[in-house]
């Protein structure tokens, strides 16, 4: 048995769950279950186990194992394929990384120009985690909702340190006209020099149709070009259930509801049906 190519985050949080994935290939196990377990370097302790079917002669097989930590610390984590009895190198059978396990919170800013549903739920939802800061915003809010809201700011952060102070931002059917060139070229730069994450929500107003030829349009996924109008068949009352992809199911765990593949799907094909699209021909290359 051999376990090669272990990826995890260099850093997580207190409470927020760490994705270990690798690859498997077995010589003689074929068919035979063995047992993945996640421990720290110098403890037998497991942290974590799942048992596995030993993949063809040969063949890799990709392996995840989920693990959240209670605590903050350094540690070395070892990812191994526990070695049966009859195991002839038990040298090639784990991989250990280091992980940065932090205490602090993570720093989202949900930012949208009117309270529709997304905003609305997406607020009440992150403001119940206790892993997370948030701050929000309403383009188009008066000022009383600014001053009664422990969570609302007055405007979208205009200088670089400012929106750096953010991990995440969550952007949705905001104006174009109303962020301007500089805050948005400080969005585009939030991603591509400091490394931080960004949420799009498409909305009927302006996100992504107004988004064409600014410096947000870098950060989608697709062309605006490449965006069908929204007609009335698009925004109808006819409800649809998305379908996960091969990629959605076990390429990124982005969609991963459950502990497992299996969950995952029961969870997901049991979500409430969607009323409203923005239908996009084609994405940019590389795009997942």
């Amino acid at each position: 048995l051999q376990l090669n190519d272990t990826l995890v985050d260099e850093v997580a949080f207190v409470g927020d769950p760490m994705q270990f994935n690798a690859k498997v290939k077995s010589f003689g196990y074929a068919g035979r279950k063995v047992t993945l377990r996640l421990r720290k370097e110098g403890d037998s302790t497991a942290l974590a186990t799942q048992e596995i079917t030993a993949p063809a002669d040969g063949q890799p097989l990709k392996v995840e194992l989920s693990y959240t930590s209670p605590v903050a610390g350094e540690f070395d984590l070892v990812l191994q394929i526990v070695p049966p009895s009859d195991e002839t190198n038990k040298e090639n059978n784990a991989e250990t990384r280091h992980v940065s396990v932090r205490e602090e919170k993570i720093r989202v800013l949900l930012a949208d120009g009117l309270p529709r549903y997304e905003f609305r739920y997406l607020k009440q939802l992150l403001e119940r985690d206790k892993s997370i800061e948030l701050s929000t915003l309403l383009q188009d809010a008066d000022l009383e909702y600014a001053r009664e809201d422990k969570t609302a700011i007055q405007n979208f952060p205009v200088k670089r340190e400012d929106l750096g102070k953010f991990d995440v931002l969550v952007l949705g059917d905001l104006s174009p006209t109303q962020l301007g060139p500089a805050v948005m070229e400080n969005v585009r730069d939030f991603v591509r020099e400091k490394g931080g994450s960004v949420i799009f929500i498409a909305g009927p107003q302006s996100n992504p149709s107004e988004f064409g030829g600014t410096p947000l349009e870098t950060l989608l996924p697709f062309s605006t070009a490449d965006v069908k109008a929204i007609t009335a068949e698009a925004s109808g009352s006819d409800s649809f259930h998305p379908v996960l992809t091969i990629e959605g199911q076990k390429g990124n765990s982005l969609f991963r509801l459950g502990d497992t593949e299996a969950d995952s799907l029961k969870i997901w094909n049991g979500l409430p049906n969607l009323y409203w699209l923005v239908e996009v021909s084609r994405i940019k290359p590389g795009v997942r």
